[in-house]
């Protein structure tokens, strides 16, 4: 009788300590995600105007407040219709000739405590094959997906960020 009461506590305590949540690291890696997200700080956002069938482009700076380096690793559109490509873009010189590049899937690096500049002639997103006009004072609106490592094993999140459309750039600072 003691030896099958014994059996029966062991495997009564098996089955609470098998159903128990334990803490994992998860919710740290949530709050540290967390945190980073909330260091992104957006600015001189803004976007050119283009036709139906054309390009254009979208500018901003990233400021990355806290102390690990982050990514900018894809934007898409928030209306899915918009345009047949999204793609984070470069420009290169190649000789003499300046070429716009898609950047590589590491995506564009925000330094810790600094800042990276997307501005026309440099680093940019690019909306390939718009299938309707932008239009000049209305908002692009894109997701800018972000992740805190370079590669496919760190988080991800999105921000959601409407660019106002100008025929030229109205916050100085991104050409500067």
């Amino acid at each position: 009788m003691k030896l099958n009461f014994l059996s029966l506590s062991i495997i009564l305590l098996a089955s609470i300590a098998a159903n128990a949540k334990v803490p994992t690291n998860q919710t740290n890696i949530n709050n540290e995600q967390a945190k980073i997200a909330k260091a992104i700080k957006i600015s001189g956002k803004w976007a050119r105007p283009a036709f139906k069938g054309k390009n254009t482009a979208a500018f901003m700076v990233i400021k990355n407040t806290s102390d690990k380096d982050i990514y900018l690793t894809k934007a898409t559109c928030c209306s899915k219709a918009l345009a047949k490509k999204v793609e984070l873009h470069n420009h290169v010189m190649e000789g003499s000739i300046a070429r716009m590049r898609p950047v590589g899937p590491q995506g564009i690096k925000v330094p810790a405590n600094g800042e990276v500049k997307l501005k026309r002639g440099g680093l940019h997103i690019m909306l390939i094959g718009l299938s309707k006009d932008v239009r000049l004072n209305r908002d692009l609106n894109l997701n800018l997906q972000f992740k805190n490592t370079p590669t496919e094993a760190g988080g991800t999140w999105l921000k959601q960020v409407a660019f106002p459309v100008h025929s030229r750039n109205p916050a100085k600072e991104v050409n500067k």
